[in-house]
């Protein structure tokens, strides 16, 4: 059973312990879009809108421990991304991508699991033996009301930075005294912002481009305290998803997936023309604050 398998059979004990504990519901109505699609592109249940219904509630069935590959976060940036969503379309300029179901969203609400260890993977677009310097990070967040992992590569000075700051802001909460509060305790809302950055060119011009970057926001109560996992469940299937992220991300490092190991965002100036000149200091491993 993979990392990803892991995750999903955790989440689905947790969802089913949780509905346990509540009366039973009827199955929540298939939108109409939806209904439609499949008419549209499926003939065996073509003007019969009670059998596109039954085949939406049980599409899912039977396949549970199929495997669908990493689940790859990216960022989607027009015109230097391929990503493309179920129904067809392109994604939102500067929104998430997740790529396991197609879909976009502009911001995600999540706890994030674990960061991995620093790596180098050759650099797209560069010359033989450059390399990119990147992280991994990984974290679970709800899909359609079901526990769904990701993981997103953070390859940019911009990114790196603002996952520095974020960890200065939750060292408080993780070494706190009497109580330390655990990363993956925390909840955290996802979002995007676009910076500039500069470059050098095969010319040796700097040159500026722009580029779509992970931010982080901690989410907080009136009074100003951390929001938190309030549920024993809950916390326990976090605490054990943190293991299973962990192990994950390792083996996509050393196995050093080629087709995953894209830059969640990548300027064509900066695959095409070289690297970035990192205006602040970059920061070792061990000098991360988490």
């Amino acid at each position: 059973m993979t990392g990803t398998d892991q995750f999903k059979a955790m989440g689905e004990r947790i969802k089913r312990e949780s509905e346990e504990t509540k009366p039973k519901e009827e199955l929540a109505p298939v939108r109409e879009e939806e209904i439609t699609k499949a008419v549209a592109t499926m003939d065996v249940i073509k003007e019969n809108q009670e059998l596109a219904k039954r085949y939406q509630q049980a599409s899912k069935m039977g396949s549970e421990n199929l495997s669908g590959g990493m689940p790859i976060l990216k960022i989607h940036s027009i015109g230097r991304s391929t990503n493309e969503l179920s129904d067809g379309s392109e994604p939102n300029n500067g929104w998430f991508y997740y790529k396991p179901t197609k879909q976009q969203f502009e911001t995600i609400d999540c706890h994030i699991l674990a960061i991995s260890r620093g790596f180098n993977t050759p650099k797209l677009g560069g010359k033989p033996g450059e390399t990119t310097y990147q992280h991994l990070l990984s974290g679970v967040m709800k899909v359609d009301g079901e526990y769904a992992p990701f993981v997103i590569y953070l390859n940019s000075a911009g990114h790196r930075n603002r996952m520095y700051a974020f960890g200065k802001q939750i060292h408080q909460f993780t070494h706190q005294r009497p109580i330390g509060i655990p990363m993956f305790a925390l909840s955290i809302k996802l979002f995007t912002v676009q910076e500039k950055y500069e470059f050098t060119g095969d010319d040796g011009k700097k040159m500026s481009g722009k580029s779509w970057v992970m931010d982080y926001e901690l989410k907080v109560n009136e009074d100003g305290s951390p929001v938190l996992v309030g549920d024993v469940r809950e916390f326990d299937f976090l605490e054990e998803s943190v293991i299973k992220a962990q192990e994950m991300m390792e083996s996509m490092i050393t196995s050093k997936v080629s087709e995953e190991a894209q830059p969640a965002v990548m300027s064509d100036e900066t695959a095409i023309q070289g690297e970035e000149v990192f205006t602040g200091k970059v920061k070792k491993d061990e000098e991360i604050p988490f």
